[in-house]
């Protein structure tokens, strides 16, 4: 991104509410350590008397790298503009928040009873164990979506821009702050919209609106 664009984005950050550029990578950290902490637990505590630990530890390892790769791809399908770190740190932050999470259920599976040497080492249980590892993976992302369609239903236009610049949504933050009288927010938001959407004819428009207003507030000042 050119320096100008960032620069219109950064002044666009100034104005939206704090948790807009802290929100997200914040929802990706905090979903990523503890639904991942939550569901191995659950899965580890149920399956220690029955499974070895050596399976055991392998199943929880494959389900942390598997949650990780969803996590990564769930945070590149937004485009996150404006997040106060890039998308490569909120990445980072998700699958880093993943494998402290499998670490701490792998330290707990150390303190519950092993079947040991009675545990079944089937090839159809080790089968089994590796799908429910899977399984608990994709529940975890699930719920990182459902995390994100509340939000952005009940969290109003701003939530929505947490995750993506949608002109739609932006439209709408602009015209709140145009009817606050915020003319300043509004044009910042107005040229972040144009760098974003430079393709959306309501982007002129309403550019040249809010400048116009930007400037007839000047006038009279």
């Amino acid at each position: 991104m050119h320096a100008e664009s960032e620069t219109v984005l950064a002044a666009a950050r100034a104005v939206l509410p704090a948790w807009v550029a802290w929100g997200g990578v914040a929802f990706v950290g905090l979903t990523s350590f503890l639904l991942p902490l939550l569901v191995g637990s659950a899965g580890v505590r149920l399956a220690a008397r029955h499974v070895p630990g050596g399976m055991l530890g392998r199943a929880v390892v494959i389900g942390a790298t598997v949650t990780a790769v969803l996590v990564a791809t769930l945070v590149h399908l937004f485009s996150w503009p404006f997040a106060a770190v890039p998308r490569s740190v909120i990445t980072a932050v998700g699958c880093l928040a993943v494998a402290t999470s499998a670490t701490i259920v792998l330290r707990r599976r150390g303190r519950l009873p092993d079947a040991g040497a009675d545990g079944h080492r089937s090839p159809l249980v080790a089968a089994r164990v590796h799908l429910l590892a899977l399984v608990g993976a994709l529940l975890v992302v699930l719920a990182q979506v459902t995390g994100v369609v509340i939000l952005e239903s009940r969290g109003g236009y701003e939530a929505e821009l947490m995750f993506t610049g949608c002109p739609g949504k932006l439209a709408a933050v602009v015209q709140q702050h145009v009817a606050r009288g915020d003319r300043k927010g509004a044009l910042a938001l107005a040229r972040a919209n144009s760098v974003l959407h430079p393709q959306q004819q309501w982007t002129t428009v309403e550019l040249a609106r809010v400048s116009a207003l930007a400037g007839n507030r000047e006038s009279s000042d």
